[in-house]
């Protein structure tokens, strides 16, 4: 089955805790954003979208994504001007600040101050990842609702800040 063209694919690299009876909050928040790449038209506009799917492994099973992801697109990694390279991640809670509460990426290569978090447009970013419940079709490089997308997200989190996360970025080879 395919959703927006990316084909139904399934990925395991890590073993779920819930299985094992582990409280929520030893249990690893896991992310899965899967980035369309590959696709000349979204670079003409200098961002790149995917969508945002929390999940209790790093599998992609055709699960229903909570939201959409904007970043601006690959310029070999520079920062505060480059998407991250795809890969796993670790991350923590940071709350305050005119963004409120987000995810900071730990071990981005060459990277520091990469973020998971609210912003409608490319210009809300600076080598972070936004996220929204929808893009908008109106404006291309723009993402609809992103303040609901980050509650749902923080929702999923639960309550505590310490609670392990793991973001998994991939970006799909899928054809034009």
């Amino acid at each position: 089955m395919q959703r927006d063209g990316i084909a139904r694919r399934v990925f395991l690299l890590g073993s779920s805790q819930l299985a094992l009876g582990l409280p929520r909050s030893a249990t690893p928040f896991r992310i899965l954003i899967v980035r369309r790449s590959n696709t000349g038209d979204l670079d003409d506009h200098g961002c790149i979208m995917g969508w945002l799917f929390v999940v209790p492994d790093f599998r992609f099973d055709d699960p229903e994504p909570i939201g959409v992801t904007l970043e601006p697109p690959w310029r070999n990694n520079q920062e505060f001007a480059s998407q991250i390279p795809q890969g796993v991640y670790n991350g923590k809670v940071r709350i305050g600040g005119p963004l409120g509460w987000r995810i900071a990426l730990d071990s981005v290569p060459a990277r520091t101050l990469v973020e998971i978090h609210a912003g409608n447009s490319i210009a809300d970013t600076s080598g972070c990842i936004l996220v929204g419940q929808r893009p908008s079709h109106q404006r291309a490089c723009e993402v609809l609702q992103s303040g609901d997308a980050m509650r749902e997200l923080r929702r999923r989190f639960g309550r505590t800040v310490d609670r392990p996360i793991q973001v998994f970025v991939w970006d799909s080879p899928h054809p034009r």
